[in-house]
C-alpha cells in the first residue's frame, strides 16, 4: 500500500516537473501560464498551487498539458528521461483530450499488467485500487486524479510516465 508521504513525494515531484517545463515553454510568470491553463484571469496562486504539490484532477492534468503543447508522458516524467515535445497539435478539444488520454492510459495499465502475468486482483491487492475501479480505468470510462495515476503506477511497479507512454 502506498505511504501518504510516498504520495506527497510523487505530488512535489510532479509539481516541480511542471515548473521545468513550464519555463521550458517560455512562460517564466506563473500568472501567465495560469490564464492559458484556465482561460481566466483571477488565477494568482492556481499554478503556484500545482508547483507546491497540490493532488489534481485528471481534467487539470489534461489543461496542463494542452497549455503546454506536450504529450502526458512529458509531465509524468520526473527523471526527464524522455525528449521533452512541444507540438501545437498536443493542444486540442479538451473533452476529447480527456477521453484520448483515458483510453492511453487503461490501453497501457492492461498491457503492463498483462506482460507482468498480473490479474486485476493481483494489481487491486498491489495498489489498493478496486478491482472494478481498475476495470474501468482499463476501459478508458474513467478519470483519475494525480495521486490514483501515482498509486497505479506504483502497485504495476512502474514510472507514472510509463502509463501515458505510446507503447
Amino acid at each position: 500500500m502506498v505511504s501518504n508521504e510516498y504520495l506527497k513525494q510523487q505530488q512535489l515531484l510532479f509539481g516541480k516537473r511542471i515548473a521545468t517545463l513550464r519555463k521550458e515553454a517560455g512562460f517564466k510568470i506563473q500568472y501567465v501560464f495560469g490564464q492559458k491553463v484556465l482561460g481566466a484571469t483571477n488565477v494568482p496562486s492556481f499554478i503556484s498551487k500545482i508547483e507546491r504539490g497540490a493532488n489534481i484532477n485528471f481534467q487539470t492534468i489534461i489543461k496542463l498539458a494542452n497549455a503546454l503543447e506536450m504529450p502526458l508522458f512529458n509531465l509524468f516524467d520526473y527523471n526527464g528521461t524522455s525528449p521533452i515535445i512541444i507540438n501545437p497539435t498536443y493542444n486540442y478539444d479538451l473533452e476529447e483530450r480527456m477521453k484520448n488520454e483515458a483510453d492511453i492510459l487503461g490501453q497501457n495499465i492492461r498491457l503492463i499488467r498483462k506482460a507482468q502475468n498480473m490479474t486485476q486482483l493481483d494489481t487491486e491487492i498491489e495498489s489498493g485500487i478496486f478491482n472494478s475501479n481498475i476495470s474501468n480505468y482499463e476501459l478508458g470510462n474513467r478519470f483519475s486524479k494525480l495521486d490514483t495515476i501515482t498509486i497505479l503506477a506504483y502497485g504495476l511497479k512502474v514510472e507514472a510516465y510509463e502509463l501515458f507512454s505510446l507503447q
